[in-house]
């Protein structure tokens, strides 16, 4: 089909206005260039390049894509190493074979730990939430001792997964704040590192033997939160 160009412009049909256009433009011939590899993606376009719809597929499953929650997120049947964020609390999550993992590093922490009970044994308990991607545990405890007299030493646990990973003795110092004995607080601190965190969860605990039952009274801890605390952050291993 041909076109009769010289024609005047309001002369002309859809058709021929358009050949002049093209004609004007003078494009070039759009240039097939192969895909490359960038990555795990094997159909990456170049500049210039047709991009293939597989390809936009292959991005949105590496692309941190956002949902409004954790709940949202699960019903995404995802590849392993799919990345997202879930904006209700900001969280960014991974894919492994077992499920959704936490990114963001999750910590917990109790303060203002008292007692005076004899035989109590546990101080502290922090709960580590269930996983499926490899982990690391770290822990922390510190505690002041105001009044202390009994004849024994009194051993302090930090306990991770039922195994004691940190002891710390109070010695027989035989010291009394609050009846005019030493004036000398004792102080605990305690850290354990580079634990494995089990997919399945686990506690974190701050253990404590304390006097016998005919020694009550005899011991007591800094009532403060900025004295007596335990601390627990819990990251994906490698971090």
């Amino acid at each position: 089909m041909t076109f009769d160009l010289t024609k005047p412009a309001d002369g002309l049909t859809v058709e021929e206005r358009l050949a002049l256009l093209e004609a004007r433009l003078a494009p070039a011939p759009q240039v097939v260039v192969p895909p490359i590899t960038v990555g795990s993606l094997t159909n990456v376009p170049v500049p210039g390049g047709q991009i293939a719809a597989q390809w936009a597929q292959d991005v949105s499953s590496i692309a941190l894509h956002r949902f409004a929650s954790k709940a949202s997120l699960d019903a995404w049947a995802a590849p392993v190493g799919a990345r997202a964020v879930t904006t209700d609390n900001n969280l960014e999550w991974r894919r492994v074979a077992g499920g959704w993992s936490l990114v963001t590093p999750w910590t917990a922490a109790i303060g203002g730990i008292t007692t005076t009970a004899p035989g109590t044994t546990t101080l502290a308990t922090i709960t580590v939430p269930a996983d499926p991607g490899p982990r690391i545990i770290t822990a922390s405890c510190f505690l002041r001792v105001d009044k202390y007299t009994p004849a024994n030493v009194i051993p302090v646990n930090l306990v991770i997964n039922e195994s004691i990973q940190a002891r710390t003795d109070i010695p027989k110092l035989g010291l009394d704040l609050a009846g005019g004995g030493l004036q000398v607080p004792f102080y605990v601190s305690m850290d354990a590192t580079n634990y494995p965190a089990p997919p399945s969860g686990c506690t974190v605990r701050m253990d404590i033997t304390t006097p016998s039952a005919g020694t009550s009274g005899e011991w007591s801890l800094h009532g403060e939160s900025y004295w007596n605390r335990l601390d627990v952050t819990v990251a994906p291993r490698g971090y």
